[in-house]
């Protein structure tokens, strides 16, 4: 599981989807602003209409965590704060695309 230090709080910056840059894939979209410190920052929204069960949800975002966790430590300190919106209902864990996705719009957003 991602420790707390790299979890985003949106409830401290409001505007956070008015003020950033947008990426949008097939199957997530991704929100981000640099900010000056702190490292990276994440959130994962699965919204309830994408996914009705709250243990489906639950279980996409442990995915996209666990994927995200395995990042290298040159991605992670980096001063981004990121939200990933997922846009598609049926995400598998052993799914290497998804990964190879996930890591390669990470690494581009940081580049």
């Amino acid at each position: 599981m991602l420790s707390k230090q790299f979890k985003l709080d949106l409830r401290s910056d409001k505007n956070f989807f008015y003020n950033c840059k947008k990426k949008h894939l097939q199957e997530f979209s991704v929100f981000y602003k640099k900010h000056t410190k702190d490292g990276l920052k994440i959130a994962i929204i699965v919204p309830k209409k994408t996914v009705k069960l709250a243990t489906d949800r639950n279980r996409i975002k442990r995915i996209f965590y666990s994927v995200i966790e395995k990042l290298p430590e040159g991605i992670k300190n980096k001063n981004i704060n990121v939200v990933i919106v997922v846009n598609k209902a049926d995400i598998k864990e052993k799914d290497l695309n998804l990964i190879k996705t996930i890591e390669g719009s990470l690494v581009e957003i940081t580049v």
